[in-house]
């Protein structure tokens, strides 16, 4: 029997403490908008409500039905109806994509295509160790235009392998998108059929829809950056996160787990599938980490969180259970900004539940240290795409683009750990240069591949990239944004971001670290799926457009941050701040873009640069925290 809102005495306190951190939250800033949260256990739903409104009229509320965009949370639905098909004795974890798919292909430089595809299980598919990019060629999160799940499904085979298959882990969209099509095909149905008829009906999940005019007919709630409003369509990714759902019926999933996979007296899911699921893959050892379709990060009273989140196209989803205690929250949200959805849930299970040491440095030679200095890609879906290792003062630092720099203590010459136990492990080549480095922080162990360093030397700096130097265009989520081509060094660079050297394979293909794919064409590029066209790049013009736009900040924070980095590679500090400086003029919520841009020279060792930044800051906000903060560490370095 379901019950809503009629929650137990000792549930009481947590739901009225809840209520009002949920309104304090969404009265901090006028563009907060709707949330909804379910406190549920292995049997009933405790405790539902939404909050807000469905969109920025704020003439309808949002309610305990309303639909909100699951985004990657949809992946733990697609994985939960895989392993009930196993369950049923119709296909095998370890079963080859080609087993069922024969017309799948990919490209890759990593061996064959054919060896390479006989690698691609579901157990890696789910577990994001198949070597897939993110994104697929058609319907991916950078492609507006209009496709079904199946031309986006038959788009993958245009791409490209970003990594050998089962070498490393790399979170990707897209074998979630292969297992629900392939699901589709081993039933003879269509994706939104198996999961239909094989989760939600079993589960009496019944608001939920993949179709984007069935949700709209429904109490829906518009997703938002700010005051950006995102357009309501179709999402082709189904099995990755198309899925439209309320928290009730979120609440229905976390109750299936929390059951072990039991309808009634029913076993949908074998018990000996549900620990694989919950388990780390390939990492035996480990104890945190990613299995199928959910993770686990924390402990609450020495008991394993697991869930999974989700965000994009103005959505922020979290849901997170305790198969020890028997209980589980969902929250999601309509706006991308300030949402807090995690800190929310958090809070939740630690009110339900209940109402380190410094390692030691061991002495290694600065010879052996220095050699690991440079910049590192990661997978930019994980984690944060560049980091920086800088020896100083007879120490080893990691710097992030966003401003924090985190002291590591030597192991040995390859290992080191973080104050908060993060191990940092070296990979080298024979004569001991880097090329990676694991990085195991407790959530997703990721890999940061070497991207360039101090002992590099001149590139080849051929002629031909000249002709590609420039400026491109594209569009990210409907808006517009930039990325850049240029030489450095005699190295090829992609500014994405970051600064990306190239490495080419041959003729127009490049890659880059992380081994995402770019495609170079007179005029145009394709960049793991981002389609974009070089253009004459004029700032005051650029400038003069902005003043033309509604929600200046929402339109246009995207593509001002992006020009920031491209501007100051191709012409110069002084001129990225003047750049700066202008943008704040037109409205002051671009300050924000001085803070991330000080953060981003402090990162990269240019203190005098990053402190320009941050006294421009205070002079218009004198109590600015974040621009203090960093002022003081950038005297404390000094």
């Amino acid at each position: 029997m379901i019950l809503v809102n009629k929650p137990q005495n000792q549930y009481h306190h947590v739901i009225e403490e809840l209520k009002s951190f949920i309104e304090r939250i969404l009265n901090e800033r006028e563009d907060n908008l709707g949330l909804s949260i379910a406190l549920t256990n292995d049997q009933e739903i405790i405790w539902a409500r939404g909050f807000g409104f469905t969109d920025h009229t704020r003439k309808e509320r949002v309610t305990n039905d309303t639909l909100f965009s699951s985004q990657s949370m949809g992946k733990c639905f697609t994985a939960t109806t895989f392993l009930i098909l196993v369950s049923q004795g119709l296909v095998n974890l370890d079963d080859s994509i080609r087993k069922y798919y024969p017309k799948f292909k990919i490209n890759t430089i990593h061996g064959t295509p054919e060896d390479e595809i006989a690698q691609i299980t579901f157990r890696r598919m789910l577990s994001h160790r198949a070597g897939l990019t993110h994104e697929a060629p058609v319907g991916n999160n950078y492609d507006n235009a209009l496709c079904s799940f199946e031309e986006h499904v038959q788009s993958i085979s245009e791409g490209w392998l970003k990594s050998p298959v089962g070498s490393e882990m790399s979170y990707s969209n897209l074998g979630y998108d292969l297992t629900g099509y392939v699901m589709g095909l081993i039933k003879n149905r269509s994706f939104k059929e198996v999961i239909d008829e094989e989760l939600f009906q079993p589960l009496g999940i019944t608001n939920a829809t993949y179709v984007i005019e069935e949700a709209l007919k429904k109490s829906f709630a518009k997703g938002y950056d700010g005051r950006f409003a995102y357009p309501a369509v179709q999402v082709p990714m189904l099995g990755a996160g198309g899925l439209y759902i309320s928290v009730l019926d979120v609440a229905k999933l976390i109750s299936f787990h929390l059951r072990k996979g039991k309808i009634e007296q029913k076993q949908l899911i074998n018990p000996d599938l549900l620990e694989e699921m919950y388990k780390p893959q390939f990492l035996e050892t480990k104890e945190f980490g990613y299995g199928f379709g959910l993770y686990s990060v924390v402990k609450i009273e020495n008991a394993k969180v697991y869930g999974h989140a989700g965000g994009g196209y103005g959505y922020q989803t979290n849901m997170q259970w305790l198969p020890e205690f028997r209980i589980g929250v969902v929250v999601l949200s309509n706006n991308m900004k300030n949402s807090r959805v995690e800190s929310i849930a958090q809070k939740a299970l630690k009110l339900m539940v209940n109402n380190s040491d410094k390692y030691k440095f061991k002495p290694i030679s600065p010879e052996l240290l220095k050699r690991l200095e440079g910049t590192y890609c990661a997978d930019g879906n994980l984690a944060p795409q560049l980091l920086r290792i800088s020896y100083e003062n007879e120490k080893l630092f990691v710097y992030y683009m966003n401003g924090t720099r985190i002291e590591l203590f030597p192991q040995s010459y390859t290992e080191l750990i973080s104050q908060s136990s993060i191990k940092f492990s070296f990979e080298l080549d024979r004569e001991s240069k880097p090329i990676a480095i694991y990085i195991d922080d407790g959530l997703f162990p990721y890999k940061a591949k070497y991207n360039d360093g101090p002992n590099d030397g001149l590139g080849p700096n051929q002629q031909e990239w000249q002709k590609y130097s420039g400026i491109y265009i594209y569009e990210e989520e409907s808006r517009p944004s930039y990325l850049g081509l240029v030489v450095i060094n005699g190295f090829l660079y992609l500014i994405f971001r970051d600064n990306l050297k190239l490495h080419q394979f041959e003729n127009n293909i490049y890659f880059t670290a992380d081994g995402e794919v770019l495609i170079l064409n007179k005029g145009e590029l394709n960049y793991k799926g981002i389609h974009a066209e070089k253009i004459d790049f004029d700032i005051d013009q650029f400038i003069k457009s902005i003043f033309q736009k509604d929600f200046k900040f929402d339109n246009y924070y995207s593509a001002v941050s992006s020009l920031i980095n491209i501007l100051t590679t191709f012409q110069g500090f002084k001129q990225a701040l003047d750049f700066i400086e202008k943008i704040v003029q037109i409205d002051k919520d671009f300050m924000g873009n001085f803070i991330n841009f000080g953060k981003r020279l402090f990162a990269i060792g240019k203190l005098q640069q990053a402190e320009v930044c941050f006294t421009k800051v205070l002079k218009i906000d004198s109590e600015n925290r974040e621009a203090k903060k960093m002022s003081e560490q950038i005297k404390c370095k000094d």
